[in-house]
């Protein structure tokens, strides 16, 4: 993947379309057919392209039930209080990569769906709470498991690493994922690192900044290799 197509992919959560498609648990195709535009055309507006017509936009501002001006700037303000319902949690997904890497995914999910209740219970009575999404985790593309919330309102990107051992014991990150800690601590946006640990017996929780964790040390584990 380019530079340039994984910043798209690591920030595409601060886009509406992305984030109400992310919320109803559906791909480029299955939001294509239900408003009746091609997939490019969800490609082009999620990517912010000027030559997307108008009269596409607003296709999908109707079937999204939003004002257009929503969609075109990002206006989070505006989609939020029309969520009355939590987001689709794709479990048939989950199931899946449970099925691939069962321990190591099991103590993942789990650490995620604790998560995702703290973080639903800390916005709850908000226009906020049902708009956590844990869906993120099931694209690497993003560095980051969920998308969730400051009691002001700003967008939260939220990593999760669980284990069933204490608080001191390694964990592991992709170099996706630490490249949009580092993305976020050089751009200012809201990150937390939620370190899950004790998760078979009574679960803890310590909550990192991109500041905290870049004083850890950081060692290669895996390496891809390729024939010269």
């Amino acid at each position: 993947m380019s530079r340039r197509k994984k910043a798209h992919a690591q920030l595409a959560a601060e886009n509406v379309v992305v984030f109400l498609r992310m919320h109803h648990g559906m791909t480029q195709l299955a939001l294509a057919n239900a408003c009746g535009l091609s997939p490019m055309d969800i490609s082009k507006i999620e990517r912010k392209d000027h030559g997307i017509q108008l009269r596409k936009l607003l296709k999908l501002a109707s079937y999204l039930s939003v004002p257009l001006d929503a969609i075109i700037h990002d206006r989070f303000d505006l989609v939020l209080p029309t969520l009355h319902t939590a987001p689709v949690l794709d479990k048939v997904k989950r199931g899946f990569l449970k099925k691939a890497q069962a321990k190591r995914l099991d103590t993942g999910l789990r650490g995620e769906e604790l998560v995702l209740g703290w973080e639903r219970t800390k916005l709850a009575g908000t226009v906020y709470e049902n708009a956590v999404d844990p869906n993120y985790a099931l694209d690497p593309a993003f560095g980051f498991d969920l998308l969730s919330f400051t009691p002001g309102g700003q967008l939260l990107f939220v990593e999760v690493k669980a284990t069933s051992d204490k608080d001191n014991t390694p964990f592991y990150m992709s170099a996706n994922e630490k490249a949009f800690m580092e993305l976020c601590l050089a751009t200012g946006r809201n990150y937390e690192l939620h370190r899950i640990y004790d998760l078979d017996g009574i679960p803890q929780r310590i909550i990192y900044t991109p500041k905290e964790l870049s004083h850890f040390q950081f060692i290669p584990n895996d390496y891809l290799v390729k024939e010269i």
